[in-house]
């Protein structure tokens, strides 16, 4: 059959017409608005401050002064943050500022000058420790959204688009570094920090299986038990940093701990209540320990019957270490079953050992 000749154009003029393209909800990505700061950072008699720290941490964002005392701060999310500039001598500035998309917030910042006569330990107190890093896949893919928490100081943050974080005013201390993503694995590292240190660290993280992710609610509730007994630990309490561990390599724990400076403390203790990773108590009935080491019996610390003995010093992210009547929380004795003799009441002394993983 023949078509009326107009009618043929007319399809014709159809088929040369690109169909109308749909794309999927989900697959739009939302992508944030970015302004910047920028500024002069002067004395209180107008004169510009080179080498000074100037910080955002909801931001990830850091600069320093030049010889004129600017400062330029890039990729800000719009919104409300806070800004830090300090620098030894000066009283440090904190400044709430709003961020607008597309635009550069210009600042003044005066510094005010430490009195002479303050006693020099004073001046170092404000000085502000800070922790930088970068948290990846495998692959080193940048993971944004990324929980860090600093366990023993209840502080945390999270990573922002580029999988950078920033966190300030950190006490010197030894830690435990807690990192947290929904699709991975909970990592955990050992952390020193020293006054007046600035560090900036790379992590990564495993692909997490079902199990895995499982264990992610497990580890915020771990993170808080841990973060009321540091902070509520009493005077006879001792914590035991990577640092003091690494010199000893692969030596079994119980002989690594005698040779550190708190070896007296830990006669005192004893072995046989140990808590592994903040949840996990180690008893002679441990069968998740039996399953891929031999169960030990009790005994002293330094006993090679005693868990100690089946862990090595390169294993350790951070060891808790309290003698009777210095765990107050009772979160350590909470862990362990009646039967264990561990248990609460009373409050035996124990130790709460954290793997690096």
């Amino acid at each position: 059959m023949r078509l009326h000749p107009m009618l043929a154009m007319l399809l014709g003029v159809l088929s040369l017409t690109p169909a109308p393209t749909v794309s999927a909800q989900s697959s739009v990505r939302i992508v944030p608005r970015l302004g910047s700061v920028a500024g002069y950072v002067v004395d209180t008699d107008g004169r510009p401050l080179e080498g000074v720290p100037v910080v955002i941490p909801t931001a990830a964002a850091r600069a320093t002064t030049d010889a004129e005392g600017f400062f330029l701060l890039r990729g800000i999310a719009s919104g409300r943050h806070q800004l830090f500039v300090r620098q030894i001598g000066f009283r440090p500035a904190v400044t709430d500022i709003d961020v607008e998309a597309d635009r550069t917030l210009n600042l003044r910042i005066d510094l005010r000058r430490l009195a002479v006569e303050l006693d020099p330990v004073v001046v170092q107190a404000y000085v502000l420790n800070e922790l930088s890093g970068l948290v990846t896949d495998v692959y080193e893919r940048p993971i944004p959204g990324a929980v860090i928490e600093i366990v023993g100081l209840g502080v945390k943050t999270e990573t922002q688009d580029q999988g950078r974080f920033l966190l300030v005013d950190l006490a010197p201390g030894n830690y435990v570094l807690q990192i947290r993503a929904l699709g991975y694995r909970v990592a955990q590292f050992g952390l020193r920090m020293l006054p007046q240190m600035e560090r900036d660290l790379t992590f990564r993280l495993r692909t997490a299986s079902l199990e895995d992710e499982l264990q992610i609610p497990r580890a915020v509730e771990v993170a808080n038990e841990a973060n009321r007994r540091l902070g509520l630990r009493g005077g006879r309490a001792v914590i035991i940093g990577r640092e003091q561990l690494e010199r000893h390599g692969s030596a079994p724990l119980g002989v690594a701990l005698a040779g550190t400076e708190a070896a007296l403390v830990f006669n005192q203790v004893g072995g046989s209540c140990i808590l592994l990773n903040g949840s996990e108590p180690l008893t002679i009935g441990s069968a998740s320990r039996q399953s891929s080491r031999q169960s030990p019996g009790s005994g002293n610390l330094f006993n090679a019957g005693g868990w100690l003995g089946f862990f090595r010093a390169d294993e350790v992210a951070l060891i808790e270490l309290y003698p009777e009547g210095s765990e107050n929380s009772r979160t350590l004795c909470g862990r362990f079953p009646p039967s264990s003799g561990c248990s609460c009441p009373p409050e035996p002394s124990g130790i709460v050992l954290w793997l690096q993983r």
